[in-house]
């Protein structure tokens, strides 16, 4: 009982002592706002001379430092958030340019494909008119990562007269080249070996001395030709041909030209060159297949 009343006078005490705490702050408070009150009014009433303005300029850093300071800093983060805005425009402007202009790259080299289509098709309209040969013309449809240049597979077989044995060739620079030849052929689909396999040989001639020799594919390096005679001297740029003695490939189709003379064997009786392929294994998509005289 006696400890109820003891908690209770001492509860009693602590929210009196607060309510004088909060009464005396109370008091402050209103006398501060009556002194600035009355400091305001007579600064208002007084003529505006320099030791007023001064007195001015203290009273509001002393009473209310930090109006000034918040308002400056509100002019500060409105300037940067103007610029963080002028910024992701530019930005967005930025992004909006560059898409038009890999888009604009993308149609010009759309464009470029169609026209090289194009020139493409009218070579092999000039060419059929020039000859009489026939050719289905096969585009490449499987290329072999493990073997890119050994032989490709083309969408034309022996539906469309595409033999085992029949030569192939491409078009460059509106000039029939030799690819290579066909060694499998099922009813839709045929394999073309390539002259850059290794297992590839063509009888050909160096033009314009006319020395004849065997043209071999060696892979990724440029094609080899071997048996020139020694006295043979070609030249840097001379065309390499088909040769009129080849039992597969018509006569005097390019194959490329001579790369490098390189230097005779004294073991050997015959001088080798280097030839640079006219038709780049990476470069075929359309062959010209010569179709055989059993065809129908």
């Amino acid at each position: 009982m006696r400890a109820s009343l003891h908690q209770s006078r001492h509860a009693g005490g602590e929210q009196a002592s607060i309510s004088l705490f909060v009464s005396k702050g109370k008091r402050l408070a209103d006398v501060l706002l009556a002194l600035y009150a009355a400091a305001a009014l007579l600064a208002l009433s007084l003529p505006l001379g320099p030791w007023v303005q001064g007195f001015k300029r203290l009273l509001a850093y002393s009473l209310m430092p930090g109006f000034e300071r918040g308002s400056a800093a509100l002019e500060a983060f409105s300037g940067v958030s103007a610029n963080w805005s002028r910024l992701l425009k530019a930005d967005l402007e930025n992004r909006e340019l560059r898409e038009r202009l890999d888009g604009a790259a993308l149609q010009e080299e759309e464009a470029k494909s169609v026209l090289a289509e194009d020139a493409h098709l009218r070579d092999l309209l000039s060419l059929r008119a020039r000859t009489a040969w026939r050719f289905q013309t096969a585009r490449v449809v499987e290329r072999d990562p493990a073997a890119w240049y050994s032989s490709v597979v083309v969408d034309k077989g022996e539906a469309a007269g595409v033999r085992a044995g029949a030569a192939a060739f491409t078009m460059e620079r509106g000039r029939l080249v030799l690819a290579g030849r066909v060694v499998e052929a099922s009813s839709e689909t045929a394999r073309v070996l390539l002259v850059t396999d290794d297992l590839s040989a063509v009888a050909a001639l160096v033009a314009p001395g006319g020395w004849q020799g065997l043209v071999e594919g060696q892979g990724p390096r440029d094609l080899r030709m071997n048996f020139l005679p020694a006295e043979a001297l070609p030249r840097v740029g001379d065309e390499v041909l088909t040769s009129p003695v080849s039992p597969t490939f018509p006569p005097n189709v390019l194959i490329g030209t001579v790369s490098r003379v390189l230097d005779s064997d004294p073991h050997l009786p015959y001088r080798p060159l280097e030839v640079r392929p006219a038709a780049h294994p990476a470069k075929l998509h359309t062959l010209l297949i010569k179709e055989s005289k059993d065809a129908k």
